[in-house]
């Protein structure tokens, strides 16, 4: 039974971390940061590596409101 509930976990995990991943890869400013903020837990240096995606989106003006709509 744990050894199933372990699997289930794991599977979980990729599942987030695939979905993390899209965001990355193909979604809007806003949530390109709200998945580098969720991929935290799973690999604390995440948002060390994405320093330069961070900055830019955050330092954009015109991102701004983005943030305040969603």
């Amino acid at each position: 039974m744990a050894a199933e509930a372990a699997q289930a976990d794991a599977r979980s995990v990729e599942e987030v971390r695939a979905v993390l991943d899209g965001f990355l890869r193909d979604g809007e400013p806003v949530m390109k940061v709200a998945a580098v903020i969720a991929w935290a837990p799973f690999d604390p240096q995440e948002p060390v590596r994405r320093i330069d995606l961070l900055v830019e989106t955050l330092s954009d003006l015109a991102v701004r409101p983005r943030f305040e709509e969603i």
